[in-house]
């Protein structure tokens, strides 16, 4: 049976593998692909939706059972969603940024219920993807010059495309390794 690490690890490693598509097919075949991805407000609500209401279940944990704040924070997600596409710019890199932060801490979460091999460095390496997370949250024109510079240098796109490639690897394998 799959538990919830494995399902965890394994749509941590097919994104990552997604990135890694795009930065080696599309980052330098597309002028446009930079500043149109970074800023999709389609891609970025397809995306954020889910964050947001991910982001408003981990509230209900954090208060108490009942608590007037849980309900809050589920009602404010449609809210917040509306309010984002119509005054929020680069929805996706927000988005993305989201997802980083919200799966590296499930994945922190899941991988110690788990008890996986190498704990201490698995939890280093998706800190270290998490890290993007944050930067990409508060800063989300960064994503729009990271993919600028994997379009025009052959070095940032192989360099970027090498780090997606080894989460994909760490993520995929543990997901096949670690048995619930």
């Amino acid at each position: 049976m799959v538990n919830r690490f494995q399902l965890a690890a394994a749509l941590a490693g097919l994104v990552c593998v997604a990135w890694t598509v795009v930065l080696l097919r599309y980052a330098k075949g597309c002028p446009e692909l930079p500043s149109k991805l970074s800023r999709s407000r389609v891609l970025g609500e397809i995306l954020g939706i889910p964050m947001l209401a991910w982001a408003a279940y981990h509230v209900t944990k954090m208060v108490e059972p009942g608590s007037v704040f849980g309900t809050i924070a589920i009602a404010l997600v449609p809210i917040v969603a509306l309010l984002s596409w119509s005054h929020l710019d680069y929805l996706f890199a927000r988005a993305f940024g989201g997802l980083l932060l919200l799966g590296a801490n499930h994945l922190l979460i899941t991988s110690f219920v788990a008890q996986v091999p190498a704990r201490s460095a698995f939890a280093v390496c998706v800190y270290l993807i998490g890290l993007p997370g944050l930067v990409l949250v508060s800063a989300p024109w960064w994503l729009r010059n990271l993919l600028e510079k994997t379009r025009d240098s052959a070095a940032w796109r192989g360099g970027v495309a090498v780090v997606w490639t080894f989460y994909a690897v760490l993520f995929l394998g543990y997901a096949a390794v670690v048995h619930g």
